[in-house]
């Protein structure tokens, strides 16, 4: 007869199993059913974890049969019925052998999903190195310590049958002691990885131990194994009572073969537990009622999330290249890690600007999407003061019987803020003190697709039916109505939805990269709205490549079809193939000289293909995706080294496009103007034509009368074909208008009103002789990411500012506010800031130059795998996040009594000499005023008593005749010395050049002169 045990620790056995194998099924089955709502496909983090559970449930098994068949948890004098203690013996020890090794293996399953999910979610150079080694440090682990568990006894029988003979040359002890401390070193280092980049995330505190919790629950694993060591070190393997001796181990053991599958799943459940808790699918419930600016009002606050994601990248990083950014939480797999989400800001969130003012609710008349809002003075005000004074010393508001008002602060330190709408605020009230109140522009739209946006009247557009039709060809005249063009975006976006296998609400935007490298096409924009139709990503390639640059951009953004056009598909076919871009994804955009017969897939076979093709699903986005989710990557022109791909997101787009239609709405009623023809001759591939030709013009109804490239006569041809009033230009195209003046002289131009200009050096001399030839013209100048405005009060040129990394406008001449030499006024809801740059104080006072800073909804979400490019240009203060522009500025009044800011120069390109600062810009717009200079370009070259000094490199016009090249670089000279202070002189030199090396947008590519100037001084020195 059994007699009844007198101490038992089979409970706490059946306790740490159950409960945590229970921890453990649960959270499987979240991770699982999290990929199922989130449709992200299975990867190696994912295999790991379901290895790690396999592991679980072996374990479950194996418990069960070694407390009731061997007696675990028991003294072995108290086991009866089980047979002899010999019996006894082999029996736990024969499961011990098999525990071992299933217990190895969970770990190792657990560490590699741990590691694989930080590859995925940390694809950066600075940690992947520690990855791998960890990595490789765990499989050496996992080797050596199955070797020895398999080898423990010659022959292997001998560890659970003494009788098999043979001996164990290893000792339990030291082998469980040995095997666990390294077990336990390696997950501290895997637990302390994530913590050194989480620490480097611009977030509070708080938010970051938030996020640093959720990865060290690993620390609870840690805990387990240090108690099994401690267990380890007292095990006595010579006592005959093993069944009790080992209770304490197998407890923390199955601890922890559970534990690390939550361990392992933990990130990735929150689109479960959402679902769950919430009813909904996690896809329409992340909230964004704040930003990382500021709070929103008039609806209710949620917390956003932030998400750590992989960028796609198809070869390793170098050390310059690596970014942590956000994704949507409902993509996923290989391209975004979306399912990591702690309550954090989203610090992509565009900023809230402020006006004073009475808290007011969005949904609210004065509030709703179509209410623009702009930047421009008007008259016929009411002033009010503040009380008590504070940042804020006056506020006026105009008249609110009138159909605009105008709010025009005046701060302490004299600078004015000055915003316009359509009409007044039902907040204005006498005798009311101001609070704050948040404007509309500060808050565009953030859960809709550019889609969405260009195709609705919602969000502000003209009316679809008071449209004109949004591209032309110049050349042939083809054209379709908006109405049209929608419908061939739809039937392209079926017809590539088929053949890509691309589905708007399936996958990540990062699997469907689509390329446009062509000339100038009116279904260029169209390819544009079909895949953002896909949720998509469009990266232009500008015409100019070659066929190495089109390569890198194709496979650093990870391109999976590309459009081209008959002239540059030779260069498209290489670089396509090349990087592994089959021919049937190579698609042929028309052009007006294209008559040939090629064997690809035009895009007119796409439309037609896609007539007969169901209607796609309508997009199913998420609150605040549009912020989140990039739109375009723009590479930069390479002025600096290779070119980054800027990340520009739909809401980005969104944003400038109202602020800069709003903007110019306000001259444009004056002057009577619903709508009108433009010139899009610039290259859609650049951010300028991209955004302030196709979005903004066909946005408030324009048609872009496209030219494949810029031709003089063409231009001048279609100009009085289709009364074109708008012309988007660069400089040289001005420059050449005004030396043509008798080929110019054969074509009505009399339609012509604003000419909008930039990328380059345009001086008031220039600006003066468009007004001389043409004196009902209007000239403001744009300038991208290398702004070029002079100080005043000579060469000055107009300027709008702008780069690719705010996307795009952030300062521009009114049509109502020229004023020479300035770069006009901000755009709405833009903040600006102008730094010393010595002592890195605000500057607050007029005509005094220091760095521009930024901010703006419209600010990108930073360079594509650059984390150090990112964070040196984009950085956070107090009141959110701003940009580096790079550039030298200041503020002046202008004549209407407006503040307008005023362009220096790159702070880099700036020549220092003796000390005094001379701006290459100021000296290229003087040189241009002479008759021997077709074009110039001015650098700095090293000078041992000067530091630096001025030299340039110029291209002969027409009237050098035969001169020798000496008495023209004196002419030259002299004309500089002239007319500029004496270290402003051309001190190195001229020297004449056929060509001045330029990007496709019309940027001076300086640091190839730099170069060439090294070069030359090298080759100097090697024959002295």
């Amino acid at each position: 007869m059994e007699t009844t045990p007198r101490e038992s620790k089979q409970i706490d056995l059946w306790i740490s199993e159950f409960i945590t194998f229970g921890a453990a099924t649960v959270f499987i089955g979240l991770r699982l059913l999290s990929r199922r709502l989130t449709r992200i496909e299975f990867w190696w983090d994912d295999w790991f974890a379901i290895g790690c559970y396999a592991v679980a449930i072996a374990w479950v098994v194996i418990i069960p049969i070694w407390i009731k068949d061997a007696g675990l948890g028991l003294h072995i004098n108290d086991i009866h019925g089980r047979g002899t203690k010999a019996e006894i013996l082999m029996h736990n020890s024969l499961i011990l052998y098999v525990a071992e090794l299933f217990y190895a293996t969970a770990l190792f399953c657990a560490k590699g999903s741990i590691l694989s999910f930080y590859w995925r979610m940390f694809r950066v150079t600075n940690i992947k190195l520690p990855i791998q080694i960890l990595a490789c440090c765990s499989l050496i682990w996992i080797i050596i310590r199955t070797f020895m568990g398999i080898f423990h006894c010659i022959p292997v029988q001998r560890f659970w049958d003494p009788s098999a003979g043979g001996s164990c040359a290893i000792e339990d002890k030291k082998f469980f002691f040995g095997t666990i401390l390294v077990h336990v070193m390696l997950d501290i280092a895997i637990i302390a990885l994530p913590i050194l980049q989480i620490r480097k995330l611009q977030l509070p505190f708080f938010q970051k131990v938030g996020i640093m919790l959720m990865f060290v629950f690993g620390i609870v694993i840690c805990a387990s194994a240090m108690v099994i060591i401690v267990a380890s070190t007292q095990f006595d393997a010579t006592s005959e009572d093993l069944t009790w001796n080992l209770v304490t181990i197998v407890v923390w053991a199955s601890v922890e073969v559970n534990l690390v599958t939550v361990s392992t799943c933990l990130p990735t459940v929150r689109p479960a537990i959402l679902y769950l808790f919430t009813c909904t699918n996690p896809t329409s419930t992340i909230g964004s009622g704040s930003n990382s600016y500021g709070p929103s009002y008039g609806r209710s606050q949620t917390k956003n999330t932030i998400r750590l994601s992989t960028l796609p990248n198809n070869k390793d990083n170098d050390e310059s290249s690596s970014t942590h950014q956000l994704a949507d939480s409902d993509q996923g797999g290989r391209g975004s890690l979306s399912d990591f989400e702690s309550h954090a800001m989203d610090r992509y969130r565009g900023n809230v600007s402020t006006v004073t003012g009475r808290a007011h609710d969005h949904g609210s008349e004065e509030f709703n999407t179509g209410s623009p809002f702009g930047g421009i003075m008007v008259k016929n005000e009411t002033t009010y003061k503040d009380r008590p004074p504070g940042p804020l010393t006056e506020m006026r508001i105009q008249n609110n019987t009138t159909t605009q008002f105008h709010i025009h602060r005046i701060h302490e330190n004299g600078l004015h803020t000055s915003i316009v709408g359509a009409k007044a605020p039902n907040w204005y009230e006498p005798t009311n003190p101001p609070t704050e109140i948040v404007l509309i522009l500060s808050d565009p739209p953030d859960s809709i697709s550019l889609h969405d946006f260009m195709t609705s009247e919602t969000y502000g557009r003209l009316p679809i039916a008071k449209s004109r039709h949004p591209f032309t060809c110049g050349i042939t005249g083809r054209t379709y109505s908006v109405s049209e063009a929608h419908q061939r975006a739809d039937f392209l976006a079926c017809a590539l939805a088929k053949r890509l296998d691309f589905s708007p609400n399936e996958g990540v935007e990062w699997d469907k990269v689509v390329s446009i490298f062509s000339v100038n096409t009116i279904d260029s924009f169209t390819v544009t709205q079909a895949i953002h139709r896909l949720n998509g990503i469009i990266t232009p390639a500008s015409a100019a490549h070659s066929a190495s640059d089109l390569e890198h951009q194709l496979r650093s953004s990870g391109v999976k079809a590309l459009f081209t056009c008959a002239s540059r598909l030779d260069i498209a076919v290489k670089a396509a193939k090349t990087v592994g871009i089959p021919q049937d994804r190579i698609f042929i955009l028309a052009t007006p000289d294209d008559n040939s017969k090629l064997p690809f897939t035009t895009f007119d076979d796409l439309v037609k293909e896609g007539a007969d093709l169901p209607k796609l699903e309508p997009l199913k986005w998420v609150k605040g995706q549009g912020a989140r989710q990039v739109a375009f990557l723009c590479y930069s022109s390479g002025t600096s080294g290779l070119p980054k791909a800027v990340m520009i997101s739909h809401r980005n787009v969104i944003a400038n496009v109202r602020q800069l239609t709003t903007y110019e709405s306000v001259s444009r009623k004056k002057d009577g103007i619903e709508t009108q023809a433009c010139l899009g001759a610039l290259p859609f591939s650049h951010i300028y034509g991209l955004l302030i030709i196709s979005f903004a013009s066909t946005f408030r109804g324009d048609e872009v009368v496209v030219l494949p490239e810029f031709d003089l006569e063409k231009a001048l041809v279609a100009v009085q074909t289709y009364k074109i009033a708008h012309m988007f230009v660069v400089p040289p195209i001005i420059i050449r208008i005004i030396h043509n003046q008798a080929l110019c002289a054969k074509y009505d131009l009399s339609s012509v009103r604003w000419l909008y200009t930039g990328a380059a050096p345009l001086g008031s001399e220039v600006v003066e002789e468009v007004k001389r030839q043409y004196p009902k013209w209007r000239v403001g100048q744009g300038y991208g990411t290398q702004p070029c405005g002079i100080a005043p009060p000579h060469d000055s040129k107009l300027t709008v500012i702008g780069l690719t990394e705010t996307c795009t406008v952030v300062c521009t001449t009114s049509e109502d506010d020229i004023d020479i030499g300035s770069s006009g006024s901000l755009v709405p809801a833009t903040k600006a800031m102008i730094i010393d740059i010595e002592t890195g104080e605000e500057i607050t006072e007029y005509n005094k130059p220091g760095e521009l800073l930024v901010q703006t909804p419209s600010l990108v979400l930073g360079y594509m795998n650059n984390e150090r490019a990112t964070s040196e240009t984009f950085i956070w203060r107090k009141d959110g996040r701003w940009i580096r522009t790079g550039d030298e500025v200041l503020i002046r009044l202008a004549h209407s009594g407006n503040e307008h800011l005023v362009v220096v120069d790159r702070l880099k390109e700036l020549i220092k000499v003796n000390g005094h600062q001379v701006a290459p810009a100021e000296l290229e717009a003087h040189l241009l005023t002479h008759p021997y200079v077709s074009d110039c370009a001015v650098i700095q070259t090293p000078n041992d008593k000067a530091g630096e000094i001025p030299k340039a490199y110029i291209v002969k016009s027409d009237a050098c005749g035969g001169q020798p090249d000496e008495a023209l670089a004196r002419a030259i000279c002299k004309h500089v010395e002239d007319h500029k202070q004496r270290y402003k002189w051309l001190g190195g030199g001229v020297e004449f050049i056929e060509t001045i090396p330029k990007s496709p947008s019309g940027k001076i590519l300086r640091r190839l002169l730099r170069d060439k100037e090294k070069e030359a001084r090298k080759s100097l020195v090697a024959k002295l």
